[in-house]
């Protein structure tokens, strides 16, 4: 994991790449520092709002209102509100203690003082899947307010996760889900027409090719679209990585 301060060659950089870091008018000061894994890819058009930390993969016009943890891997076009959290670590409940004093290798600082007081560093069992295991929204994921989210989970293309949701499990595409934990509540859309949605791929092209299209009738969008598509060309966009950051950060 690295930690840069926010320098105004950094700043220029997320500029240049089109990635942003405030709201429109927002009159507050830019984060003093940003956080990010090394091989992390912000893509142009996305949206760092909550900083300090960076995701891991933000694709382009997503957004969060939230702070994103550096090992969520985000898709184009999310919408990701206020208050959501990421709950990033496994304990194990079937062991004596759920503690992390039987697997953490970077303890607590009051567990690693006593083991430095009474010059001991004993071997311990390993809880294999203990740990940050990535969590994947893939496209045109809505995530409401306060809702919580398990490591490793997949959200599905086109799903919406209710206000207020504990997701535990991946999410199918195009379904919407709430509760603790949470459960598909109902699809947004008939099969036919989520097939036909999850074929098109609509969201690998520019929005100017299908903006003006009928967005709000998923059929007739679809009905336009498929004619459309052999026309058009994917929209292909430079990411913005970690290493260029540390680069600015340095420069």
């Amino acid at each position: 994991m690295h930690r840069v301060r926010v320098t105004p060659g950094v700043l220029d950089l997320f500029r240049a790449r089109r990635v942003f870091l405030q709201r429109p008018n927002d009159p507050s000061p830019p984060p003093t520092w940003i956080g990010f894994e090394l091989n992390c890819a912000l893509e142009a058009y996305s949206h760092a709002l909550n900083g300090p930390w960076l995701a891991y993969r933000m694709g382009a016009f997503s957004y969060a209102h939230s702070q994103v943890s550096p090992f969520v891997m985000v898709g184009r076009y999310c919408s990701i509100s206020s208050e959501v959290s990421w709950i990033a670590e496994d304990h194990p409940i079937d062991w004596v203690t759920s503690y992390p004093l039987t697997y953490d290798q970077e303890p607590m600082p009051g567990l690693r003082a006593f083991w430095e007081d009474q010059a001991a560093h004993p071997e311990r069992e390993i809880f294999k899947d203990a740990g940050i295991r990535p969590t994947r929204l893939e496209h045109d994921v809505w995530i409401g307010q306060r809702a919580a989210i398990m490591s490793g989970v997949k959200i599905g293309t086109g799903a919406v996760v209710a206000a207020g949701a504990l997701v535990v499990k991946d999410v199918d595409p195009y379904t919407i889900v709430g509760g603790v934990p949470a459960k598909p509540i109902r699809k947004r859309f008939p099969e036919g027409i989520i097939q036909r949605l999850l074929a098109s791929e609509w969201w690998k092209y520019s929005p100017k090719d299908f903006a003006p299209l009928r967005m709000a009738d998923p059929a007739s969008f679809l009905d336009q679209f498929e004619v459309l598509k052999p026309t058009l060309q994917p929209m292909v966009l430079q990411g913005l990585t970690g290493q260029e950051i540390i680069s600015a950060a340095a420069s």
